[in-house]
């Protein structure tokens, strides 16, 4: 909350990027940090994920494999992870994809997930 009050004031242009344990969808605790960053009542960051038509909250899960990360299919079913901006400046979003949320990519030779997160990459204009 203390991390709130400080970019809610802040006029700086700014972007916060990582895992922030909270999806736009967890309704257990509101605020929680995703809903508490994206609130005008809080601090207005934008959630680059959003930004395209092509991309949806139900798409771009990230979290979470089991913790042994030998399950056999992914479970990723959250989006914990986030790329959130504000401030004087646009910014335009070229390409955002997830990686490590499928078999192909997100296993490593022994067949266990590389990690309990999938990562999220992002190609960015600013101006």
């Amino acid at each position: 909350q203390e991390l709130w009050l400080v970019f809610s004031i802040e006029n700086l242009p700014m972007f916060l990027i990582g895992d922030f344990n909270a999806a736009s969808t967890d309704v257990s605790v509101f605020p929680n940090a995703y809903n508490a960053l994206v609130s005008p009542q809080y601090s207005s960051f934008i959630d680059l994920w959003l930004q395209n038509e092509d991309t949806q909250v139900e798409d771009g899960y990230t979290s979470s494999q089991s913790l042994l990360l030998s399950n056999e299919d992914s479970l990723l079913t959250r989006r914990t992870d986030h790329l959130f901006y504000k401030g004087e400046m646009e910014v335009k979003r070229s390409a955002m994809e997830i990686f490590g949320d499928d078999e192909k990519n997100g296993k490593t030779a022994s067949g266990l997930w590389a990690s309990t997160h999938a990562a999220v990459f992002c190609d960015l204009s600013l101006s």
